[in-house]
C-alpha cells in the first residue's frame, strides 16, 4: 500500500538564513530529504555534498568475539526506540549508519557552547553576576579573617583583611554558588521542570541577548525589539585567567578588535544565539506568542489542564526576571553598596530612536568606560529623571518578561542534542540547523541523564578553562545515534553532535578496505534499557503549541482523607478526634485493601485519577470517592469489596453527585476558557495556538460530557425506585394552603414545577412535580428573608432586646421560644407557614406514659428520656421567671410543656442546617420543609446560595410529571427517624442495635493491656459495637475473641478477624448468644405478636383516616370552612383552625376521631420499631446457631430445661403454654425467622 506523502515546507526567512550559515561553513548532506517518498526531488536545493558518501555501500559489524552482522531489512526506528522528541530534521534518501553517515558538518561559530564550557560566554556571564560575585568575595574574606583573628587570638575590622587574589576558576566558583543558592531558594529547577544545565543555558541566553540589543554599554546594543535581524553569532576574546585583586574592579568586558566601519556594518546584522534558536525552532505555545493567555489560562480547582503548570512556572520565571532584571540594572531605584561601592543609574533618552536607553558609566582602574560606575559618593537624581528612570525600567522589563518566556521554551524542547567535545566533556545544546515540528506521540526517559543533573559544573568550568580555545577551533559534525533506514524520519533525539577530528577516527577503513565499526555493549541502542513514559498531552500543548486527539486525559483531584496535622486542627475535642482518627485510618485501610498506595495521591489525602474517552470514570474514581464519602458508622458495617460495588444508598447518591459538581465545575470553566480564547487573541496572522488550544479543550470536553452522561445514568437507576408517577394524591383546596401559596409567590419563592399535595394513602402530605424536572436543576428557591433562624429571632423587634438581657441563651433556646411566640402572633410575616404546620408530632417525645413502656430496655427509650429531660430542664431554667418579667410577652400559658415538645419536634422534623455568612445554623425554609423522606431521594444539594441571597435545592436526575419529590434525610437508624421524624422505615438499611462489652477483671493489668493494644491495632472498642439484621459484624466477633483471649492466646501478631483456638471461638459465640437472648428477653411480646398488632393498629387507622375525610368533606359541602390535617413523613397533620359556625357535635367527634388517629399512630410506630429490633436480634440468633452447627460445637438451651417437644413450639398452641415458659419463646422467635 502506499504511503501518504509528506512534504516539509521551510519559511522564507529560515532559507535566507540557512543561507547566511552555509557561507560560514554549514554544510549538509544530500542524503536528507522534505519529503518522507525516497526522491532527490524533496532535497533542499542549497545543500552541499556530504562529507563520506556510505550509499549502496555494505558495512560489516565487528562484534567482539569475531561474529559478524549484517545490516537487517528497512524498517522504522521508531519500532525500535521510543521517540524522544517531535522535531525532525528531514527524512533519510537511503539506509544511513549510526557511525558512518553524517546529518551535517557544523562551524565552531555557528553551534553554541554551553556557557560554562566555553570562557567567551562565561566571560559575559561573569560580567553582569559582578555585584553577586563581589559579595562572595567579601563574605569569603570576612569569614576568612574572622577564623584568622580566632586563630591568633588578634581582633580587628573585616577591611583590614589582607588582600586574596581571584583567578578565573575561583571566579566560576563563585558564580555558580550565586545561581545555585538562588535556584534553592526559589525551588526553581523543580518548578520549572529543568536541571541545572538548562537553568544556566536560560541565563545565558538572556544575559547575551540583552547585551547587543539593549545594553548601551554596549557599542552594538541598544537595538530596539523589533529592529532585530538576521546574520552571524557574535565571539569574544577569552578571559584572562591571571590573579584578580579584590581591591580593584573586575576587568571591562572586552570585545574582539574591529574597524570602526565593521562594527557599525555589524550592529544591524550581528544575531544572537536566541534569535537563531528562536528562528530555527518554529514554536506556538502559551509562552511563545504574540498574545497574552495568562487571562484565559487561571488555574481552576479541581482541573488539572495547562492552566496550573502554565501558572506555576510563570510566578517562578517572575522570580528569576526578578534577578535578572536586578543583574542588569532595571529595578527601580536600585542601589547596591558593597563597602565603599555604590551604584549609581541615571537615565538619557535618545533623540535617534523611539525608545529610552539606559546608559550607566564604571570607572574601572584604567578609567574606561563599561556598564557600572562605582562612586565613593552618591548622587541624588532629580524626580523628573526618576521617573524616566521608572518608566524605562517598567518598559524593559515587560520585554525581558516576555523575552524570558520565549527562552525558557526554547530551552525546555530545544536544547536537547548531546554534544561531545574533547576530554569526555558533554553537554545538552542545540542542533544550528532547521527543525520541523511534527505533532507525533513523545516519550521521555525516567531515568536521570548522568551529565545533565548529576555533573559538577563547577569543575567543569574550572578544568576548561585553559583548552576552551583549542576546542572552539575545531568544527563539529551533526551524526546519529543509531541506524535509520530509508524514509525513516530523522528525529532530533536520534542525533548527536561530536568533534570533526573524532568523526574521522570513526571513518578510518580496515584492513580489508570495508569501514570497521567497533560494536561494544553501547553500540546498541541503550536508550532501549531505559524505562520510557509518555510525554503528556498537557506538557505538548504548553511546550511544542499541539494536542493529540485520543490521547487526552483530565486529572481529577479530590480529598480522600484528612492528615492527622488537619486532625488536630480541625477538631479541638478529643472525643470527636479520637473518632475522626479511627474513620482516616479506616479509610487508608480500605484503600490498602483496592490496591491504591500513597503513589496515587498527589499530596497526602489527596487522590488523583485520570479519566479518559474509554473510561469517563476512571480506574478507581467511584471506589475511591466512596471511600472519601465514608461515615463513621459506615465504616464499621464495611466490608471487604463493598466500594467496588456501593456501600449505601447515601453513600452513593452522595459520591455521584460530588463527582458530577466537580465535573460540572470543569465543564464550565472549559466553556469559558474557549468563550474567552480568541475574544482575547489579537494575532490573526498565526492561528496555529488558539486552533490547538481549541482542540485541546474540545477535547477536553468531550471527555467531561462523556463522564457526565455515565454518571447521570447511574443517578437516574439509582433515583429509579422514587420516581414514580403516582396518582393517589389531591392538591390541597383549604383556604390556608391557597393563602400559603399566595404568600410564597407574592414574595419571591420560586418553584414553578412543584405543588403541595395531600396522599391519599399513610404518607400524608408532600410535594409533587407538575412538569418534568431536569437534571441539576434548580426546582425550589426561596429568598432569605422567608428563612427562620436564630439570626432572625436575634433581630426581632420585641424579642431582640430581651434575648440581649438573657446572655446564657443557647441558639437552641432562643428558637424555642421564638416559633412559639410567633405560632400565635396574629401579625407574624411567617402567619401563613405557621398555619400550615401540624399540631402534633408523633416524634417519641410526645409518647404518653404507656407507649414508652412498650419501648424500655431499646436504644430509643433511654434517648426519648435524655431528650425529654434535657427539654424539662430548659423551661425549668426559664420558666416562671420569664413569665414574671414579662407576662404579656411570656405567658406561662403560652409557653407550656407541650408547646416547648412542639417546638422541639418541630426543628428535629423540618430543619436544615445551612451555611449562611460562613456559619452553620438550624434554618426552617417554608415550603421545603414538605419534603419527604426517602433512601433513593432525587434532590441532591441543599444549600443557602451567597450571591444570590437565598435558599436552594437541586435535582440529581430527570424527575417525570406527577411523581413526587423526596430528600434524603441522611444515613439514620429507626431510632434516630421516631426520635427525630416521628416515623420508622421496614427493612431500614442503617437500622441497627447498639451492644458493649467489657474485658474480663480477673485479667491482669499486663493482659488488659496487651488486648487494649491489639483492639487499637485493628481499630477496634470493646464498648461500642452493633448488630444488625443482615449479618453478624466482623468487629462484633473479633472484639469479643479479644475480650475472651486466655494469657496463653494473647499474642500482639494473632489474626483476630478468623478464630484463634476452638476454646476461644467456642467461648465467643457462647457469649454472643448469651447477650443476644438477655436483649430480646427484655421484650413482653414476641415480633409475631407486635406484627399481628401492627396489622390491627393499621386497619383500625385506615377507617378513622376515611371516618375524619368524610367527615371534612361533609362541612365542605355544608358551606362551613373546616380545619385540615396532614402529615410529614408516615403521619397525618391535623389543622386545628376550625371554622366558628361549626356544629359543636361534629366538632367534638372530629376531635375524637382526631386523637384516637395520633394515639393509633402512635403505637403504629412503637410496634413497628419494636418488630425491627426483635427481628435484629433474632435475626443474629440463626447466625450464631448456623456457626455452632457449622463448628460442630453443641447449641445451648435457653436458662430454663425444656423438652425437644418444647423446642418445636408451635404459635397456635401459645395460649396452652405455661406463662413461665418465656425463653422457650424467645428461641422459637429465632427460629421463625428463618
Amino acid at each position: 500500500m502506499k504511503r501518504n506523502s509528506i512534504e516539509l515546507q521551510t519559511n522564507p526567512s529560515l532559507v535566507i538564513l540557512m543561507a547566511e550559515f552555509e557561507k560560514e561553513g554549514l554544510r549538509m548532506s544530500k542524503r536528507i530529504s522534505k519529503s518522507n517518498q525516497g526522491s532527490t526531488a524533496g532535497t533542499p536545493l542549497s545543500l552541499t555534498p556530504p562529507l563520506h558518501s556510505t550509499q549502496q555501500q555494505q558495512q560489516h559489524l565487528h562484534i567482539p568475539g569475531g561474529t559478524t552482522l549484517h545490516s537487517p531489512l528497512s524498517m522504522s526506528s521508531s519500532l525500535i526506540a521510543p521517540q524522544t522528541s517531535p522535531w525532525i530534521l528531514g527524512y533519510a534518501l537511503d539506509d544511513m549508519s549510526r557511525f558512518a553517515d553524517e546529518i551535517a558538518v557544523l562551524p565552531h561559530s555557528l553551534v553554541p557552547l554551553h556557557p560554562f564550557i566555553d570562557s567567551q560566554s562565561l566571560q559575559l556571564i561573569i560580567h553582569y553576576f559582578q555585584p553577586l560575585i563581589i559579595k562572595n568575595i567579601q563574605n569569603h574574606n570576612q569569614h576568612t579573617h574572622h577564623r584568622s583573628n580566632s586563630t591568633n587570638g588578634s581582633t580587628g575590622s573585616a577591611n583590614n583583611s589582607p588582600n586574596i587574589n581571584f583567578n578565573m576558576e575561583k571566579l566560576t566558583i563563585m558564580l555558580t554558588r550565586s545561581i545555585s543558592s538562588f535556584s534553592n531558594k526559589h525551588q526553581l529547577l523543580s518548578r520549572l521542570q529543568l536541571n541545572r544545565e538548562q537553568l544556566v543555558w536560560i541565563i545565558y541566553l538572556m544575559t547575551e541577548h540583552f547585551y547587543h540589543r539593549f545594553d548601551s554599554g554596549n557599542p552594538n546594543g541598544g537595538t530596539h525589539l523589533s529592529e532585530l535581524s538576521i546574520s552571524a553569532s557574535s565571539t569574544f576574546n577569552s578571559l584572562s585567567a591571571s590573579p584578580l585583586n579584590l581591591e580593584s574592579p573586575l576587568p571591562p568586558l572586552q570585545l574582539q578588535q574591529h574597524s570602526q566601519s565593521q562594527q557599525q556594518s555589524q550592529q544591524h546584522t550581528r544575531k544572537t544565539h536566541y534569535e537563531i534558536i528562536n528562528s530555527l525552532l518554529p514554536i506556538q505555545s502559551p509562552f511563545i506568542s504574540d498574545d497574552d493567555y495568562s487571562a484565559i489560562l487561571k488555574p481552576t480547582e479541581n482541573y488539572n489542564d495547562i492552566s496550573h503548570s502554565f501558572s506555576d512556572i510563570s510566578k517562578a520565571l517572575g522570580h528569576l526576571l526578578d534577578w535578572l532584571a536586578e543583574l542588569f540594572g532595571l529595578s527601580n531605584g536600585n542601589s547596591n553598596s558593597n563597602n565603599s561601592n555604590t551604584t549609581t543609574t541615571t537615565i538619557s533618552t535618545s533623540a535617534s530612536t523611539s525608545s529610552s536607553t539606559l546608559s550607566v558609566n564604571n570607572n574601572g582602574a584604567g578609567g574606561s568606560s563599561t556598564k557600572h560606575r562605582r562612586t565613593n559618593s552618591t548622587m541624588t537624581p532629580s524626580s523628573s529623571v526618576d521617573a524616566q528612570l521608572a518608566a524605562y525600567n517598567s518598559s524593559m522589563t515587560e520585554i525581558l518578561s516576555k523575552l524570558l518566556l520565549r527562552v525558557y521554551n526554547l530551552v525546555k524542547v530545544g536544547a536537547v542534542v548531546p554534544v561531545h567535545l574533547s576530554d569526555g566533556v558533554k553537554f545538552h545544546g542545540f542542533l544550528p540547523i532547521p527543525h520541523h515540528l511534527i505533532n507525533s506521540i513523545v516519550h521521555k526517559s525516567n531515568v536521570s541523564d548522568p551529565y545533565s543533573s548529576s555533573m559538577n559544573w563547577f569543575d567543569i568550568a574550572c578544568r576548561q578553562q585553559q583548552q576552551q580555545v583549542q576546542v572552539q577551533q575545531q568544527d563539529l559534525v551533526a551524526v546519529l545515534k543509531r541506524r535509520l533506514f530509508r524514509d525513516s524520519p530523522i528525529h532530533l533525539g536520534d542525533v548527536e553532535i561530536i568533534t570533526a577530528s573524532d568523526f574521522a577516527q570513526r571513518e578510518q577503513p580496515t584492513a580489508t578496505g570495508q569501514r570497521a565499526i567497533d560494536i561494544s555493549e553501547d553500540y546498541f541502542d541503550q536508550d532501549l534499557d531505559c524505562n520510557y513514559d509518555l510525554i503528556p498531552n498537557e506538557d505538548l500543548m504548553l511546550f511544542y503549541g499541539y494536542t493529540l486527539d485520543d490521547y487526552d486525559y483530565i486529572c481529577l483531584e479530590f480529598p480522600v482523607y484528612k492528615t492527622a496535622e488537619q486532625l488536630e486542627r480541625d477538631f479541638p475535642d478529643k472525643d470527636e478526634l479520637a473518632r475522626e482518627q479511627l474513620l482516616a485510618a479506616a479509610k487508608l485501610k480500605i484503600l490498602g485493601e483496592l490496591g491504591i498506595g500513597m503513589s496515587a495521591f498527589k499530596t497526602p489525602g489527596i487522590y488523583c485519577e485520570m479519566i479518559t474517552r474509554d473510561k469517563p470514570l476512571g480506574i478507581n474514581l467511584l471506589d475511591v470517592s466512596r471511600v472519601a464519602k465514608l461515615r463513621e458508622f459506615e465504616a464499621y458495617f464495611y466490608e471487604p469489596g463493598q466500594c467496588e460495588t456501593m456501600i449505601t444508598y447515601r453513600n452513593e447518591l452522595e459520591v455521584l453527585v460530588y463527582q458530577s459538581q466537580i465535573l460540572h465545575r470543569i465543564l464550565d470553566s472549559i466553556t469559558s476558557r474557549l468563550k474567552a480564547m480568541f475574544l482575547s487573541v489579537s494575532s490573526e496572522s498565526n492561528i496555529q495556538l488558539p486552533t490547538e488550544l481549541e482542540r485541546y479543550y474540545k477535547n477536553h470536553q468531550s471527555i467531561v460530557e462523556r463522564s457526565l452522561q455515565q454518571l447521570a445514568h447511574q443517578k437516574s437507576n439509582l433515583c429509579k425506585p422514587a420516581n414514580r408517577i403516582t396518582n393517589g394524591f389531591i392538591r390541597p383546596s383549604d383556604a390556608v394552603y391557597r393563602k400559603f401559596e399566595k404568600w410564597l409567590a407574592s414574595d419571591g419563592v420560586q418553584c414553578p414545577k412543584l405543588q403541595i399535595a395531600n396522599f391519599q394513602d399513610s404518607t400524608g402530605r408532600g410535594i409533587v412535580t407538575t412538569k418534568k424536572v431536569e437534571e441539576n436543576e434548580v426546582i425550589i428557591k426561596v429568598p432569605r428573608k422567608f428563612l427562620i433562624n436564630v439570626q432572625v429571632a436575634r433581630e426581632h423587634p420585641i424579642l431582640g432586646r430581651i434575648f440581649e438581657e438573657f446572655s446564657g441563651l443557647n441558639d437552641d433556646t432562643i428558637l424555642f421560644l421564638f416559633v412559639i411566640y410567633e405560632k400565635e402572633n396574629p401579625n407574624s410575616f411567617w402567619r401563613p407557614f405557621f398555619d400550615t404546620l401540624p399540631s402534633y408530632f408523633p416524634t417519641s417525645i410526645h409518647y404518653t406514659s404507656t407507649e414508652l413502656l412498650e419501648l424500655e430496655g431499646t436504644n430509643l427509650f433511654a434517648e426519648t428520656l435524655q431528650v425529654k429531660e434535657h427539654l424539662q430542664s430548659i423551661r425549668d431554667m426559664l420558666f416562671p421567671e420569664l413569665s414574671e418579667q414579662y407576662p404579656t410577652i411570656f405567658p406561662e400559658s403560652l409557653f407550656s410543656w407541650e408547646n416547648f415538645l412542639w417546638a422541639r419536634s418541630l426543628f428535629d422534623s423540618r430543619a436544615i442546617q445551612l451555611k449562611i455568612d460562613d456559619k452553620i445554623t438550624n434554618c426552617l425554609v417554608p415550603m421545603a420543609d414538605m419534603i419527604n423522606h426517602h433512601h433513593n431521594a432525587q434532590i441532591s444539594q441543599r444549600f443557602f446560595d451567597q450571591t444570590d441571597q437565598c435558599f436552594k435545592m437541586v435535582s440529581c436526575c430527570s424527575v417525570p410529571p406527577n411523581a413526587q419529590i423526596f430528600l434524603h434525610y441522611g444515613a439514620l437508624q429507626n431510632r434516630e427517624l421516631a426520635l427525630y421524624y416521628g416515623f420508622v422505615i421496614q427493612d431500614n438499611p442503617y437500622d441497627s442495635m447498639l451492644i458493649g462489652f467489657d474485658l474480663p477483671d480477673e485479667d491482669t493489668p499486663e493482659i488488659t493491656k496487651s488486648k487494649q493494644d491489639l483492639l487499637a491495632a485493628n481499630l477496634l472498642s470493646i464498648d461500642t459495637h452493633y448488630l444488625r439484621k443482615s449479618n453478624i459484624p466482623p468487629k462484633v466477633l473479633a472484639a469479643l475473641r479479644v475480650a475472651l483471649m486466655t494469657p496463653e492466646e494473647c499474642n500482639p501478631y494473632v489474626d483476630i478477624w478468623n478464630p484463634i483456638t476452638r476454646r476461644n471461638e467456642e467461648s465467643m459465640l457462647h457469649t454472643l448468644y448469651s447477650t443476644v437472648l438477655m436483649f430480646l428477653k427484655q421484650f413482653s411480646s414476641s415480633w409475631e405478636e407486635d406484627k399481628q398488632l401492627c396489622e390491627q393498629v393499621t386497619s383500625r387507622q385506615k377507617s378513622l383516616l376515611s371516618k375524619i375525610t368524610n367527615s371534612k368533606e361533609r362541612v365542605d359541602r355544608s358551606g362551613s370552612s373546616g380545619g385540615s390535617s396532614g402529615a410529614s413523613g408516615n403521619h397525618q397533620e391535623n389543622d386545628d383552625d376550625d371554622d366558628q359556625h361549626e356544629d359543636d357535635d361534629d366538632a367534638n367527634e372530629q376531635q375524637e376521631d382526631d386523637d384516637e388517629q395520633q394515639s393509633s399512630e402512635q403505637m403504629k410506630i412503637v410496634l413497628q420499631y419494636r418488630i425491627e429490633q426483635k427481628q435484629i436480634l433474632t435475626g443474629t440468633l440463626q447466625k450464631i446457631i448456623e456457626r455452632m452447627t457449622e463448628m460442630g460445637i453443641e447449641i445451648p438451651k435457653s436458662p430454663s430445661e425444656y423438652s425437644d417437644d418444647e423446642q418445636d413450639y408451635n404459635e397456635d398452641d401459645q395460649d396452652d403454654e405455661d406463662e413461665d415458659d418465656d425463653d422457650e419463646q424467645y428461641f422459637s422467635d429465632s427460629e421463625d425467622t428463618n
